[in-house]
């Protein structure tokens, strides 16, 4: 059995090497809709990250959609995955002075004032009309690179 803080850092470094994934690939080669990522990419990045962390540990997401938070405009909304408790969210950063630091967060303060709806993953590839799959890819070989150079399991 796995202790929280394994399990915290495991997240951590997967969520750490998968944003790095999709830092370093050309925009253009992430495919459609991650032209611009981070900016309206949340969805896509949570769901993506929610098939990553399942094939990496074992362990399924739920997709939150965050609605009506009172620092953003009426029709924004935000997206990301809670793992355990725990939120990943790569993409927070589209979004200036949320106060919120890092890839994984126990808690959190400025995701905490959103009208939250919580819905399971859709995992299958089939079922996306326009799959990510290059970003997927790209989010996949990062975290592969860095399990093999330091365990992240």
């Amino acid at each position: 059995m796995i202790d929280s803080d394994s399990r915290l850092r495991a997240l951590e470094a997967i969520a750490r090497a998968a944003r790095a994934g999709l830092e370093a690939t050309p925009r253009a080669e992430l495919g459609i809709g991650f032209e611009h990522f981070p900016l309206g990419t949340c969805g896509p990045v949570s769901e993506l990250m929610g098939r990553i962390v399942l094939e990496l540990t074992g362990s399924r997401g739920v997709y939150v959609c965050g609605l009506s938070h009172p620092c953003l405009e009426a029709n924004q909304s935000h997206a990301w995955l809670e793992v355990e408790g725990l939120i990943v969210d790569l993409t927070h950063d589209q979004f200036p002075s949320t106060g919120v630091t890092g890839y994984v967060l126990d808690a959190s303060a400025w995701h905490s004032q959103f009208e939250c709806e919580k819905q399971a993953l859709c995992l299958d590839p089939s079922s996306w009309g326009l799959y990510p799959h290059r970003a997927y890819a790209a989010m996949k070989a990062a975290c592969d690179r860095t399990r093999r150079a330091s365990s992240i399991n």
